[in-house]
């Protein structure tokens, strides 16, 4: 008796190396490859591909590609997420739309949930990642890895220019382009005020 559930057979493709667990539901128009383990419990929704990955009980992924990739328990991942591997992502974490992820490694209960870039980072645990947050991990000549405390909050449009270190508690504004290293708890904002002409465009 089959321990899982498969919705259309005819659309997916599954490798025969791949490991399922009892209690998943596999959606039509899923691409399952290599030494991939999907553990008991997970929902993958319409449209995803995923290679030489394990992903972890009860994490539900939607039209996402992931791989390399390790993904914990209970995770939502997608729409539209692209893991390029390696990476490693703790348990009850958010990676939303058009989130890009390289060579990184997320701490648990930490959400990226819109249109980032994050490539050579470490993040720790309790995180907020903004939308629009980007690591800049090459300089145009070579890669460069920062290193993300515990219980950050990186605001919307934030530039991260690596090589850095974010200390613990550091809220860093939306905007903001960070080229220091931060200490615990520092706030840190480094946009420029606007400026605003009232009626400018009736004169």
């Amino acid at each position: 008796m089959q321990k899982y559930k498969i919705i259309n057979k005819k659309t997916c493709l599954i490798d025969k190396t791949v490991v399922i667990g009892k209690d998943c539901v596999i959606y039509p128009n899923n691409t399952i490859l290599g030494n991939t383990i999907i553990d008991e419990g997970c929902i993958l929704y319409p449209g995803n591909v995923i290679i030489d990955s394990k992903i972890s009980q009860k994490t539900t992924i939607k039209s996402s590609f992931v791989a390399h990739t390790i993904i914990g328990a209970q995770c939502q991942i997608g729409p539209y997420a692209n893991f390029r591997g390696p990476n490693i992502v703790g348990n009850n974490c958010r990676i939303g739309n058009f989130c890009e992820l390289k060579n990184c490694t997320i701490g648990d209960d930490t959400k990226v949930s819109h249109m980032s870039y994050l490539g050579d980072v470490d993040i720790g645990q309790h995180c907020n990642i903004g939308a629009g947050v980007i690591v800049a991990n090459y300089d145009g000549k070579n890669k460069h890895h920062s290193i993300v405390g515990n219980h950050v909050f990186v605001g919307c449009n934030v530039n991260i220019v690596s090589p850095i270190k974010i200390a613990d508690h550091t809220f860093i504004c939306a905007g903001t382009t960070l080229t220091q290293n931060t200490h615990q708890g520092d706030f840190v904002i480094g946009r420029v005020r606007e400026s605003i002409k009232q009626r400018y465009n009736d004169i």
